[in-house]
């Protein structure tokens, strides 16, 4: 999706189609002030990863860096 995206629209398109889906992805199980606050910069910052890298694994584990701290603290809470 990105490279036909990127051969018809500048970079900042590239990064703003895949943020939204992700966006819609993520809003349904969350308030509006944390899709907007966490889920879009989250979405975002994948987007630049992916610009910068190539890597859909590098986003994957930037995903699994901020998630896995959330994660832990809702075990530890029980």
């Amino acid at each position: 999706m990105e490279l036909l995206l990127r051969r018809r629209f500048p970079s900042w398109a590239a990064v703003l189609v895949p943020l939204i889906a992700f966006t819609l992805a993520h809003a349904g199980s969350w308030s509006p002030a944390h899709v907007v606050g966490v889920v879009m910069p989250l979405g975002l910052l994948l987007g630049l990863v992916y610009l910068r890298w190539r890597s859909l694994g590098m986003c994957m584990v930037v995903h699994l860096l901020v998630d896995a701290p959330l994660v832990l603290v809702a075990i530890a809470a029980g």
